[in-house]
């Protein structure tokens, strides 16, 4: 199985004041991590958010008693524009975490992001006023303390959280696995695009994909040719089309722009 790294923007999201905590191991299975950007901002930035199947739940804080809040499950490309005084927090989940810990059916709510009162979330009274008033660690024991509070229920491990690794493999046959874990094909297709919004093989793309994006910014003097085959393509063009779907530009500019970024911060220290 190829080791698929998380998300790991820490560096590139400095100046937002960007911050990660790893989750309760009682929820390890169900959230991936915390997150928070903190910062006052002297001109706005625009960043990249690339998909790559999971989904979250954001908090933004605007010095008012109720902070604005939205689920975002979209599996598409898209930008989020900072500017001013950035306090933003979340809670990133594993693929089906949402749907067991909270009820949330990606598979309605994936195509765009929603807003808070169009969620029917569990036991949220006072929650919200209290995470505007807490500090970053505050926010965090109030969230995980309301998550915890429902993931007793979810002592037996679902298909998706057993399986969902498993598509991260170079080779595309599961069928053992499903075997493992008693379930056919077509049951787990259908609960996995249940829990997640997608169909395993959009997943297992976009995982493909996010591998690909880590070893082009890791091992940037990797032939594009040997990234793809590491991650799965074994057709050049089929990785070509597939990439650019996902993140606006080919591999080669992708390439180009990270070696730019680089350059440009080495000659900053410099």
């Amino acid at each position: 199985m190829i080791p698929i790294p998380p998300e790991d923007p820490v560096l590139e999201l400095l100046h937002l004041g960007y911050h990660r905590q790893v989750p309760h191991p009682a929820l390890e299975h169900w959230v991936e991590f915390y997150f928070g950007v903190q910062t006052t901002l002297l001109r706005p930035v625009v960043e990249t958010l690339y998909p790559d199947g999971g989904s979250a739940l954001v908090f933004h804080f605007a010095g008012t008693d109720l902070p604005g809040a939205w689920f975002t499950a979209s599996q598409a490309l898209s930008r989020i524009r900072f500017e001013g005084r950035v306090d933003g927090f979340g809670v990133r989940f594993l693929p089906g975490g949402a749907h067991a810990l909270l009820g949330l059916a990606p598979a309605k709510l994936a195509d765009r992001h929603y807003a808070l009162a169009e969620l029917d979330l569990p036991q949220t009274d006072g929650l919200f006023a209290a995470l505007a008033n807490a500090g970053t660690d505050g926010r965090i024991r109030l969230i995980e303390d309301w998550l915890l509070a429902h993931a007793p229920g979810q002592k037996t491990l679902g298909p998706v959280q057993k399986l969902w690794r498993a598509l991260s493999r170079v080779e595309t046959n599961i069928d053992d696995d499903l075997s493992d874990a008693g379930i056919s094909r077509r049951r787990f297709e259908r609960v996995f695009r249940q829990q997640t919004g997608m169909s395993p093989n959009k997943f297992k793309m976009l995982r493909r994909i996010k591998q690909a994006r880590f070893l082009i910014k890791t091992q940037a003097e990797l032939p594009l040719t040997e990234i793809a085959m590491q991650c799965g393509y074994f057709d050049q063009a089929h990785f070509n089309r597939h990439f650019r779907s996902l993140v606006g530009v080919s591999p080669g500019s992708y390439r180009n722009r990270q070696l730019a970024r680089i350059e440009h911060a080495e000659m900053k220290v410099r």
